[in-house]
């Protein structure tokens, strides 16, 4: 794996590798590789069960993923955080979980 790098980080706010996610022996990523820069705006587009759900729900640590890594702002989700820091004190500020410290 390669080292996150400090000005990849500073220009990076996700990045995914080679993700692979399965529910059993359904394939429902396949090797996705996408780098999201801080300050653009994205959309994804797709037909009804093509992913997208299971990428977001990946990116925010809800779901684990197969194979590959996704960091966000250079913390790999699922070994350095569970959830990106950012989404708890999002979902904190509008009360879906208090009890959570930020």
């Amino acid at each position: 794996m390669e080292k996150w790098k400090k000005s990849e980080f500073q220009n990076t706010c996700v990045k995914i590798e080679h993700v692979t996610k399965r529910f059993g022996e359904d394939l429902v990523l396949k090797e996705v590789n996408l780098t999201l820069k801080v300050g653009q705006v994205y959309g994804v587009v797709g037909n009804n069960g093509s992913g997208k759900t299971v990428l977001m729900k990946c990116i925010c640590g809800f779901l684990p993923v197969t194979t590959g890594t996704i960091r966000v702002f250079g913390k790999e989700i699922g070994r350095d955080v569970d959830f990106p820091e950012s989404l708890v004190s999002s979902l904190r500020r509008l009360d879906f979980l208090p009890s959570i410290p930020v």
